[in-house]
């Protein structure tokens, strides 16, 4: 494990490089994403690239992303009542349009009689003009509520629903299914143009959960689940996780990924996500088949990704592994930044402060502390933590740029008992085995 190599000599110019790849996600082949669909959120990106940077503008309220409950994948977007968000970025939208969302009401919410609360539905940038689908109290028990209509299924609480709405602007027509059951149908309309997306919660006390919201030409039909796959660029990489975000798996389904037909991974009782590793240096120059699979413990397949990459046929001299390290010629190296995030203001890495500074002391020296304190050791996992993970609000290098600062190098983090000064050989083992 190399920690201190000097950038000039790593090749800054390559590392930048390789970190500029780091997350960019390999175009998909064949049915993915499905045909005609115009918008897809499934609250994955949120989590890395925050409100603002994902293109979701927050118009009131503290909507967020939330892991309480999730439909498919690792998040899901929560929205407190009194939140409403919309797409920043114009689309183009089909006519007839289908627009879906899954959302999950749980049993503390409440919603007085005959209110109604605005979920999801269409925003038009010009002016902020809004169509909704929405929930409404009918006797007690909640409803689905569309242009005026109450649907005729009671939707239950603590469980993930599915509402899909054609919007039918020529026709004249509005049609609303519930959990794949058509629940409201009117004729004759007068329907606006809309150019965004709007999700919320517009009144009643407590939240909502939002995942898997799309847009598209036609009607997705009732599917029992469903596979979307994600991984870095591989043509630079050592290895790379094939992150996988799954719903309707159940117990007993299996996760089978294969390149050219040879199976590399197969996980039972996959859940909604797992992260496959892909080995790239075993693979030779040129095109092939990545295809992941939702399989029955039988074989039988449920659902399948399918796509085209491109492997180097070689090891890069400085290259990326599964975990986001960049590794030159077989030993991970971390490249020191002059900044690192803290909680509520930048903070200087090197020569910083002495113990009697606000915010740092002993100083924060040369990798948040691993040669200079706040622990006697560190183990793999906590290595793993820094590079990749989340603890008490700070993201390793799976977040490359916070607040819009460039980071390149874990955090700073002194919290979670990281608390006295440490000797590097322990530390350096444990960096090395992760």
């Amino acid at each position: 494990m190399n920690t201190r190599e000097n950038l000039s000599r790593v090749g800054i110019a390559a590392i930048l490089a390789s970190f500029a790849l780091l997350l960019t996600v390999s175009p998909a082949a064949g049915q993915n994403p499905p045909a005609g669909q115009v918008f897809s959120d499934d609250a994955e990106r949120a989590i890395m690239e925050n409100w603002v940077l994902n293109s979701w503008t927050i118009a009131e309220g503290s909507p967020a992303v939330s892991q309480t409950e999730v439909h498919s994948g690792k998040y899901s977007y929560v929205f407190p009542s009194g939140s409403i968000s919309y797409w920043s970025d114009a689309l183009t939208f089909p006519d007839p349009l289908y627009e879906k969302a899954w959302f999950y009401v749980p049993s503390t919410y409440s919603l007085g009689s005959g209110s109604v609360a605005h979920i999801v539905g269409l925003l038009n940038l010009s002016g902020l003009a809004s169509f909704q689908i929405s929930l409404t109290n009918n006797g007690g028990s909640l409803y689905t509520y569309l242009n005026g209509s109450t649907g005729t299924h009671a939707v239950a609480t603590n469980e993930w629903h599915t509402v899909e709405m054609e919007y039918y602007v020529a026709g004249g027509t509005l049609t609303l299914w519930l959990d794949g059951v058509q629940d409201i149908a009117q004729t004759g309309q007068t329907l606006a143009t809309y150019n965004s997306v709007y999700l919320g919660l517009t009144a009643g006390t407590g939240s909502v959960y939002l995942d898997d919201i799309t847009v598209g030409a036609s009607a997705s039909g009732t599917p029992t689940s469903g596979l979307t796959v994600r991984h870095a660029y591989p043509t630079n990489r050592l290895a790379m996780k094939v992150k996988s975000y799954i719903w309707g798996a159940a117990s007993t389904d299996q996760l089978v990924s294969s390149v050219d037909g040879t199976t590399f991974s197969t996980i039972s009782n996959p859940g909604t996500y797992q992260e496959p590793i892909l080995t790239m240096t075993g693979l030779s120059a040129g095109n092939h088949t990545l295809q992941v699979q939702l399989q029955t413990s039988g074989g039988t397949v449920r659902q399948t990704w399918t796509e085209t990459i491109v492997a180097c046929g070689c090891t890069p001299t400085n290259g990326i592994d599964a975990y986001n390290n960049v590794v030159r010629g077989g030993n991970k190296v971390l490249p020191i930044s002059a900044w690192a995030m803290n909680q509520d203001n930048a903070t200087l890495w090197l020569g910083y402060g002495t113990p009697s500074s606000s915010n740092m002391s002993p100083p924060g020296i040369n990798a948040s502390g691993w040669w200079s304190g706040y622990s006697a050791s560190y183990s793999v996992s906590q290595y793993q933590t820094f590079m990749e993970g989340a603890v008490s609000g700070f993201a390793g290098l799976n977040c490359l740029n916070e607040n819009n600062l460039p980071v390149v190098g874990p955090y700073f983090l002194r919290m979670g008992g990281f608390g006295t000064a440490g000797t590097p050989s322990g530390d350096a083992a444990n960096m090395a085995g992760y």
